[in-house]
């Protein structure tokens, strides 16, 4: 990658170092969806494709230029124009999206303490890349929507973003979880055009913050919760088994994560999962 992708970019200030080389007095603070400091302030991933690169959005900007410039045929330091077109039209790497003949490219990131996302046009020269240290996605579709607005980005559609549920509930969950979880429903029941509740990552971002609190029994609520708002979704069951895994339940973690392969059969965690919990219930 520093060879064949961030030099000639000069992507300078990205990398692939585990831990981190850049300057620590530079790097952010992560924050997770309570608003508390993530342990360490970062993670340091082992999974380094997934999870590894160390960037900027003035770093990730260059990319989004490149390939602009690539599908022009006007540049070809990483592809070449027939390349970077069936990359792009083949979702290699990216999500292609099509608004009323109008083409996007985009991808969203995140992981404990970050969530970021980027979105640049075929044509037209227009692009973003948006970071913060924060939990908050819909805080990235806001600055999104705010900015296509602005510069008249041609199609780009511009849907009015929906209080978050998780926080408006949240407060109420770490109090009493069973209380929160019932204004949940009351909300959902009373005011549903207010607030997103079509969003699966708003439920099971708040489990994961009670998880990475150690408070297990609010996380398997929240994500029992989840699965049943989106009982269509492997990546609900996923979590919910890695719940019940961190409470010793195996039972029930195996059950998830069963339900979570039938829904995704790709889900390579899932089965690397499954093969854990039976090794630890013939035990």
């Amino acid at each position: 990658m520093l060879r064949n992708v961030l030099t000639p970019l000069a992507m300078s200030n990205s990398s692939f170092n585990q831990p981190p080389s850049a300057n620590k007095n530079n790097m952010a603070t992560g924050y997770t969806a309570n608003g508390k400091e993530v342990k360490g302030k970062y993670h340091v991933y082992p999974e380094k494709a997934a999870a590894g690169l160390w960037t900027n959005p003035t770093d990730l900007s260059k990319y989004i230029i490149e390939t602009q410039l690539s599908l022009l045929g006007t540049s070809n330091k990483i592809v070449s124009k027939e390349m970077a077109t069936k990359r792009l039209e083949n979702n290699y790497g990216v999500f292609l999206s099509d608004f009323k003949g109008t083409k996007y490219f985009s991808h969203s990131g995140g992981n404990e303490g970050f969530v970021c996302y980027y979105v640049g046009s075929l044509q037209d020269g227009n692009g973003i890349v948006v970071m913060t240290n924060g939990r908050n996605s819909g805080l990235l579709i806001e600055i999104v929507n705010s900015i296509a607005n602005l510069n008249n980005w041609k199609n780009y559609p511009l849907e009015p973003q929906k209080e978050s549920i998780s926080l408006t509930i949240q407060k109420e969950c770490e109090k009493d979880i069973d209380k929160g979880i019932k204004l949940y429903k009351k909300l959902k029941k009373n005011k549903f055009s207010e607030y997103d509740f079509s969003n699966e990552n708003e439920l099971n971002n708040m489990g994961y913050a009670f998880l990475g609190d150690a408070k297990i029994e609010p996380a398997i609520k929240i994500f029992s919760l989840n699965a049943t708002e989106f009982p269509n979704s492997a990546n609900v069951y996923d979590s919910c088994g890695e719940a019940y895994f961190n409470n010793k339940d195996y039972e029930q973690s195996k059950l998830n994560y069963q339900k979570s392969l039938a829904l995704n059969p790709s889900n390579t965690n899932a089965v690397e999962m499954l093969k854990k919990i039976e090794e630890l219930l013939r035990k």
